[in-house]
């Protein structure tokens, strides 16, 4: 059965292994939609701090609460937000399990239930009689807080070797030293003992070592020390150290590891891309093999003078250049900082941009009218450029452009445009408009012309 922040649960949960000492131990993940006594387990963890986590919502179901909850225990911890329950999160998770809860568990013969409270309820009235168990069983081999183990027994309780009892002469075996999360500033070191010690790591750029974390304060098999402030790429000793609750004092061989080196790479920067100019902008793209900051230095000539950027870190980068000079060639080179300060710097690369859009229109010259017949018009001019033109005529004036008849012709600067199908000996009136590629248009002087008597 476990006990936790006040549940009592019938069997040990999925996320968890006993051992004969006693202790619990988280040992899946869990996240959003997971069910189970595992989650329960968590749960009643975090609702020992009554800031995280109510006990009320002890459910099984890993909700919308319980990873809230897990995002604050998270923060308080020092560890990313992210409101699941991974590697990182395991790890302190069974540290406070071990240190802060409440655990009732099957003894080591299976006939009696063993009692851990948190200290000053191993003799609080009614707290054994309560979950039918009993603390001073010998089979259970758990270990009271100093001044309860002094008041009740004098020693340890249990069975089976020296454990912690006063007649222990015998110093903890130290084993599976690991070296973890090495940084460039910091090194994790763990390993294990056979019996309940208390622990600390001795460390230096020596065998004789200088510095020390500081000492565990709670007795347990499983030691985990961070060292922090080191310095990068150098090799450092360390020695684990553990003592018993008889006092007995162990120390590993000396081991070493090496930091990580600082970063010295400069960001690699490949696919710089114009993608698009206009006769005032233009936007750069380009990728980086690490996230870094996004820089363009611009200008008329490889000496640039100008710039934009963008702090944020990132592999993919787009910027824009804007108020530029139409029709005009540009030089850019761009930049990229990691988050350690190395820059990586393009070459020199160009591009020019567009011309400012027409918005002139057509100019009209020339303008006459020939070869008149009693039934045909001919109407005859230039534009000083390419331009469509359109003939607007009637027989009256001035010519209105909604009701006129018209004729048209193509794009071109010499333009003669037929009118075909007109009365005989009659005066038509007629309008010429003319409009460029780009839609700006010229509406000549109302002209006149009478054709022939049939």
């Amino acid at each position: 059965m476990v006990m936790l922040g006040g549940f009592l649960f019938s069997a040990l949960p999925a996320a968890a292994e006993s051992s004969v000492d006693g202790k619990y131990e988280f040992s899946i993940q869990l996240g959003f939609g997971s069910r189970g006594d595992a989650v329960k387990a968590l749960q009643a963890l975090l609702a020992t701090d009554p800031t995280l986590f109510d006990v009320q919502n002890i459910t099984g179901y890993y909700g919308p609460k319980t990873t809230e909850a897990v995002k604050k225990f998270q923060a308080k911890h020092g560890i990313e937000s992210v409101g699941r329950v991974g590697p990182k999160t395991l790890r302190v998770l069974n540290t406070n399990l071990l240190s802060n809860t409440t655990l009732v568990k099957a003894s080591t013969d299976g006939t009696s239930t063993c009692v851990m409270l948190p200290p000053g309820h191993y003799i609080a009235p009614g707290q054994l009689k309560k979950y039918g168990a009993a603390v001073l069983d010998p089979n259970c081999m758990v270990m009271l807080p100093p001044g309860i183990l002094k008041k009740l027994t004098g020693g340890w309780i249990g069975s089976g070797g020296s454990g912690g009892n006063q007649n222990d002469k015998t110093a903890p075996v130290i084993s599976s030293i690991e070296v973890k999360e090495i940084s460039t500033t910091s090194a994790t070191i763990t390993w294990k003992t056979d019996e309940d010690a208390v622990s600390q790591t001795l460390y230096g750029t020596s065998n004789t070592y200088g510095s020390t974390t500081p000492k565990s304060t709670k007795y347990a098999k499983t030691h985990t020390h961070t060292i922090t402030g080191l310095s990068a790429n150098t090799e450092y000793h360390f020695q684990a150290k553990a003592t018993d609750r008889a006092g007995n004092t162990a120390t590993s061989e000396d081991k070493t590891f090496k930091t990580d080196k600082t970063d010295s790479d400069k960001p690699e920067i490949s696919s710089v891309t114009v993608i698009s100019t206009t006769n005032t902008q233009a936007n750069i793209f380009w990728v980086t093999n690490e996230p870094a900051t996004s820089v363009v230095e611009y200008g008329t000539s490889d000496s640039y003078g100008s710039n934009v950027k963008n702090d944020t870190l990132v592999t993919l980068h787009y910027r824009t250049l804007t108020g530029l000079e139409a029709a005009t060639k540009y030089h850019f080179q761009v930049q990229s900082k990691d988050a350690a300060g190395n820059t990586g710097v393009s070459g020199d690369m160009t591009f020019t941009t567009a011309s400012n859009p027409d918005s002139t229109a057509p100019i009209i010259s020339g303008l006459t009218t020939g070869s008149i017949t009693a039934t045909v018009g001919i109407v005859s001019f230039t534009t000083n450029e390419s331009a469509t033109a359109t003939v607007y005529y009637s027989t009256g004036t001035p010519v209105n452009k909604g009701s006129a008849a018209t004729v048209t012709g193509a794009l071109n600067t010499t333009h003669a445009i037929t009118i075909p199908d007109l009365s005989a000996n009659t005066t038509y009136y007629f309008l010429v408009e003319v409009k460029d590629a780009a839609g700006n248009a010229t509406t000549a002087t109302e002209g006149s012309f009478t054709t022939l008597v049939s």
